[in-house]
């Protein structure tokens, strides 16, 4: 062996490396992830407290683990729609968004009422199925104005 080839070996070796950690995120096959919850949603819930059954839609976006939008008559209590923000997890690998075929733990905080500064929250809780078209969960709204301290079930599919 000469020393040229002795020098060239470990050069092509180390290109090859770094050829192979670089580039898309698809390269060997893997699949692009896909947007987890982006879309039309209709949501409903049961309260516990007050013996009412809510109904309304959202629209939802994510981007890597966060999620944000707007709910339309879900919870009346305050406003007629409200600001929904949130995130994902998916319980397997710390700040890595959940792939279709994983289910995920969600939680998702409403603003309603923000619009008059009396912005109340209420509280989501739960996990989104694997296939990335339902979730379902808790809710509690705490003690104030026009929540009244209901909690109670919810449950959402896709559109």
């Amino acid at each position: 062996m000469t020393s040229r080839s002795v020098l060239i070996a470990p050069v092509l070796l180390l290109s090859l490396v770094l050829l192979g950690c670089g580039g898309s995120e698809y390269r060997f096959g893997n699949q692009p992830r896909e947007q987890y919850v982006t879309g039309q949603w209709v949501f409903q819930a049961n309260s516990t407290t007050m013996a009412h059954q809510y109904q309304g839609t959202a629209t939802l976006s994510q981007v890597n683990l966060g999620i944000s939008g707007t709910v339309n008559l879900l919870f009346d209590y305050c406003a007629p729609s409200a600001q929904i923000s949130g995130q994902l997890s998916n319980g397997l690998v710390p700040g890595i968004p959940p792939d279709l075929g994983q289910s995920a733990d969600v939680t998702l905080t409403l603003q309603e009422n923000v619009a008059s500064g009396g912005a109340q929250e209420v509280d989501l809780s739960g996990s989104a199925a694997s296939n990335g078209n339902s979730m379902s969960g808790t809710y509690t709204a705490p003690p104030g104005s026009c929540t009244t301290g209901d909690v109670g079930n919810w449950t959402a599919y896709k559109q």
